[in-house]
C-alpha cells in the first residue's frame, strides 16, 4: 500500500462465483473493489454525491450559477440538474409533518437497501457485485433521474406520494422475510442432511458407505461395524477373530478408510454380538451401531437429491427476485430523495415555487473546499447565520437536526458504482 493505492493480484473459479481480475489498483483502499456483471470486469467504487437545492435568482437560474463556477474546477467531477414535477404543495403544517416523516423514511429505506445488497451478495458469493437499476448503474439512474409519473402522479398531494412509494419497500420487506425463512428452512435441512454424510468414520453417517455385499444377517449371524485408527489397524485385523470365541473366521471386510481411520464390517453368531462388542470397548476399538437398510438408504439419497435441487432452484429465484427488490427500494429512495429536497426547499425558501435542483460529485479530496465554495456562494442565504461562518462545522436552524445545515437545502446519497 503506497499513497492509498494498493495494486492487487487475484485468480478466479467458475464454480464458486468468485470475480477475477489480473491486476487492479485502489483508488482508494477501502472504498473500491471488482465486480463481474455479465462475464466483464468492473472496478466498482462507492462515491458519495451531493443533491443542492439552490433559489432562482434576479433572472438567473440555481443550476447555472452551479455550473459557471464549477465549470473548469476541480472541485467537483459533474454536476447534473435534478428534474422535478410540479408537485402539490399543500399547506404548512402538511409540509412540516411532511418533512418529519421523510426523514424516518430515508433511514427506513437505507436500511432496506443494505438488507437486499447483502442478501444478494450473499446468493451470488460475490461480495463486491452490486445490481442494476431499470438496467443501468446506480449512479446512471440518479444523474438522468426522471420523475415515474405513470406510478407516481404528481398530481396527488405529497403525503399520498410517499404513502405509495413507501408502500412499495413494506412489500417488498414483507416478502424478503418470506423468502429468506423458505431458502435457509430448504438450506439448513440439506446441510443436516450433508453433514451425516461427512465427518470422520467415527461419528458420519454410514448410510452410502456399507453396501449389501459388506452384509450378513440370518436367523444365527449378523454383521458388526468397527472403527480403528489406522495405526491400530494391523494389530485389529491380527486379533479381531480371537476377541470372542463367536466371531467367524477371516469374515472381517475393510468397508471404508480415510487418513484417520478404517471402518471393518465382522460377521458374528447373534448370540456372541454384544460380547463381541463389548472386547472391542475394551481395546478402544469403535463399534458404530448400524443396521442395514437398502429402502432407507435410496429415500434419503433421493431427498438429499430433491432438497440440493429445491435448494438450487430457490437461491436462483431469490436471487433473481432481490437483484430486482434492491433495484425498485433504490428507484423510491431516489424518488424519496427528491420529494424531501423540494419539501425542504419550500420550507426554507418559501413560495411560489423558484429553484433548482442539482447532484454533484465532489472530486477527489475536495470536498472540504467544494463545501467552503458552496457556503460562499450562498452566504446571503443563510442570513445572520452565514454572515458569522461559513466553516463545514456550523449550523443553521432547520426542521431537522440529524444533520448539518447549510445556507443552500442539501442532502447526500452514498452510491455504489461500477
Amino acid at each position: 500500500v503506497l499513497l492509498n493505492r494498493c495494486v492487487l493480484v487475484c485468480t478466479s473459479h467458475k464454480d464458486t462465483k468468485k470475480c477475477a481480475v489480473d491486476i487492479v489498483i485502489f483508488r482508494r483502499l477501502s472504498l473500491c473493489c471488482v465486480v463481474k456483471r455479465r462475464g466483464i470486469l468492473y472496478e466498482m467504487s462507492t462515491e458519495n454525491y451531493w443533491f443542492v437545492s439552490i433559489p432562482n435568482e434576479h433572472g438567473v437560474s440555481g443550476y447555472s450559477k452551479l455550473t459557471r463556477e464549477f465549470e473548469y474546477t476541480s472541485l467537483c467531477t459533474s454536476i447534473h440538474k435534478v428534474h422535478f414535477p410540479s408537485f402539490r404543495v399543500g399547506t404548512l403544517d402538511s409540509l412540516l409533518s411532511i418533512s418529519d416523516r421523510l426523514s424516518k423514511d430515508s433511514k427506513t429505506l437505507e436500511a432496506s437497501s443494505d438488507r437486499l445488497l447483502r442478501q444478494y451478495r450473499e446468493l451470488t458469493g460475490n461480495e463486491s457485485i452490486v445490481p442494476l437499476v431499470e438496467g443501468q448503474e446506480p449512479v446512471k439512474f440518479v444523474v438522468n433521474f426522471e420523475w415515474d409519473e405513470a406510478r407516481f402522479a404528481s398530481t396527488e398531494s405529497i403525503p399520498t406520494l410517499v404513502n405509495g412509494l413507501m408502500e412499495q419497500v413494506v412489500r417488498l420487506e414483507e416478502d424478503l422475510k418470506l423468502r429468506a425463512v423458505e431458502y435457509q428452512t430448504t438450506k439448513q435441512a440439506k446441510q443436516t442432511i450433508e453433514r451425516k454424510s461427512q465427518g470422520t468414520l467415527m461419528a458420519r453417517s454410514l448410510a452410502g458407505l456399507v453396501k449389501e455385499e459388506h452384509v450378513i444377517e440370518t436367523e444365527h449371524m449378523t454383521t458388526v461395524f468397527v472403527v480403528t485408527s489406522t495405526t491400530a489397524s494391523e494389530e485389529f485385523e491380527s486379533c479381531y477373530e480371537s476377541l470372542h470365541p463367536l466371531v467367524v473366521p477371516r469374515s472381517c471386510k475393510v468397508v471404508a478408510s480415510d487418513s484417520d481411520a478404517k471402518l471393518y464390517a465382522i460377521v458374528v453368531m447373534k448370540k456372541g454380538a454384544e460380547g463381541f462388542k463389548s472386547a472391542c470397548r475394551e481395546k478402544r476399538y469403535t463399534v458404530r451401531e448400524y443396521v442395514y437398510d437398502p429402502v432407507g438408504q435410496a429415500v434419503e439419497s433421493e431427498e438429499l437429491k430433491r432438497l440440493a435441487k429445491d435448494a438450487d432452484s430457490q437461491a436462483s429465484a431469490f436471487c433473481s427476485w432481490t437483484e430486482t427488490a434492491f433495484a425498485e427500494v433504490f428507484m423510491v429512495t431516489v424518488h424519496v430523495k427528491v420529494l424531501r429536497m423540494f419539501v425542504e426547499s419550500v420550507l426554507r425558501y418559501g413560495l411560489p415555487v423558484d429553484f433548482e435542483m442539482a447532484v454533484i460529485q465532489p472530486g477527489a479530496r475536495m470536498e472540504s473546499k467544494l463545501r467552503e465554495t458552496l457556503n460562499g456562494m450562498f452566504m446571503h442565504l443563510g442570513g445572520n447565520w452565514a454572515s458569522n461562518a461559513i466553516g463545514d462545522e456550523q449550523m443553521i436552524p432547520g426542521i431537522h437536526q440529524e444533520k448539518e445545515f447549510y445556507p443552500y437545502v442539501y442532502d447526500d446519497l452514498l452510491i455504489a458504482k461500477f
